[in-house]
């Protein structure tokens, strides 16, 4: 296994790239034993030092995986091939694949970056614009030319489940966030959705609120909106409230305002003001109206303000309204904003890590990781007329 060290790269590189072509030859196949550290320093002379830096180069880059007690392994990621690049090339950067612009994207981003940083490589972050067209050709480009791997937030959970499974199918590090691809499974990571409109709801009820409406924009094709809404009916049904049909909106209402035409939803992924208009004129028209509404995230939460505030319908004191995520603009609006916190930047550091041990062995059994969300209570949430003072 000797090999010349007269180059002037440092001598653990030297070692590592040795082995990387070892590998990349199939000299040295999936699931085979690499050299020891001591033989590696016998074989090269060189020291114990930095013969373990040059093995834990390979586990940085997802090449070799370290068994304990019994030495370090060749992953099944040494069989990947792509055009003009060397392994340790096309493991350097992973994907985080976002549907949205917004500020969310920011949390996640900072937690994603600063593990991917701490293992030595980059983040590449990509927009779907919450487009499944689009999303579909990320996935397809990125897996075939270049990318380590990938945590994505899908655009919803029903859709392009065909460039998803040939991920799964070929092994690629691969990590979903927020919203289950329904039919796979996957490494995933999100809050607990249900305990999130569960806390929201009951904290209305113990307000006092009975009628309690729901509105969701995309629950037919996005699992975690689901969820949300199978908290809500769990909070009331607990507390012996029956679910009225009349106040569940499930998937949003399309007005005159021209929205994207794929989800009904704007370039943030919110309904507009005019559609919660057009929700909220179809909610106050029912015979025994809500006096408070759970809204699926905070933008449309927003929006039902505005629109009641126009209509000179008062927040809390007509009507309460909740919120999910905790956006930072959610504390400075007009109202602030009662709402569920999503810890986004602690999604994205456990996202990050899950898909830095897939990258080291892709073979592993899939992880899932479930975080507690957390009630933030504001200004927008009262007891309804009939309970107050």
């Amino acid at each position: 296994m000797s090999k010349d060290m007269s180059n002037s790269q440092p001598l653990y590189q030297q070692i590592a790239n040795h082995l990387i072509e070892r590998i990349e030859q199939n000299l040295l196949r999936p699931g085979d034993q690499i050299p020891t550290e001591q033989e590696i320093s016998d074989a090269f002379g060189v020291s114990r030092i930095t013969a373990v830096r040059a093995v834990k180069e390979l586990e940085t880059r997802g090449l070799v995986t370290r068994t304990k007690g019994r030495g370090s392994f060749v992953t099944s990621q040494s069989s990947w091939h792509s055009t003009g690049e060397s392994q340790s090339e096309r493991l350097s950067v992973v994907a985080l694949v976002l549907p949205f612009q917004e500020m969310l994207a920011l949390g996640v981003l900072l937690g994603v970056e600063q593990v991917v940083k701490a293992n030595g490589l980059h983040t590449s972050l990509r927009n779907s614009t919450a487009d499944t067209r689009h999303e579909r050709e990320i996935l397809i480009q990125d897996s075939e030319n270049g990318i380590g791997g990938m945590i994505v937030y899908p655009c919803s959970s029903a859709d392009n489940i065909g460039a998803f499974s040939s991920l799964v199918v070929r092994r690629f590090p691969l990590v979903i966030i927020d919203r289950k691809i329904r039919g796979l499974d996957t490494p995933f990571v999100a809050v607990d959705n249900v305990d999130g409109t569960y806390q929201a709801t009951r904290h209305l009820v113990e307000l006092g609120h009975r009628d309690i409406a729901f509105f969701g924009d995309a629950i037919s094709r996005i699992e975690s909106e689901a969820e949300r809404l199978r908290g809500y009916c769990r909070a009331l049904i607990e507390s012996r409230i029956p679910v009225r049909d009349e106040l569940i909106i499930a998937d949003g209402l399309v007005v005159d305002e021209r929205l994207d035409a794929d989800t009904g939803l704007d370039q943030f992924g919110y309904i507009s003001e005019a559609t919660a208009g057009a929700a909220l004129e179809k909610l106050v028209g029912l015979s025994s109206p809500p006096t408070a509404i759970v809204c699926i995230n905070d933008g449309n939460a927003v929006q039902f303000i505005k629109s009641a505030l126009k209509r000179g319908i008062r927040v809390p004191e007509d009507l309460s309204v909740v919120g999910f995520d905790n956006l930072p603009f959610s504390a400075h609006i007009e109202v602030p904003l009662t709402t569920v916190e999503q810890p986004f930047r602690l999604i994205g550091e456990r996202a990050a890590a899950m898909l830095m041990r897939r990258i080291a062995d892709p073979s592993a059994p899939y992880e899932s990781e479930i975080l507690e969300p957390r009630l933030i209570v504001r200004e927008s949430t009262g007891p309804p007329r009939s309970a107050g003072s």
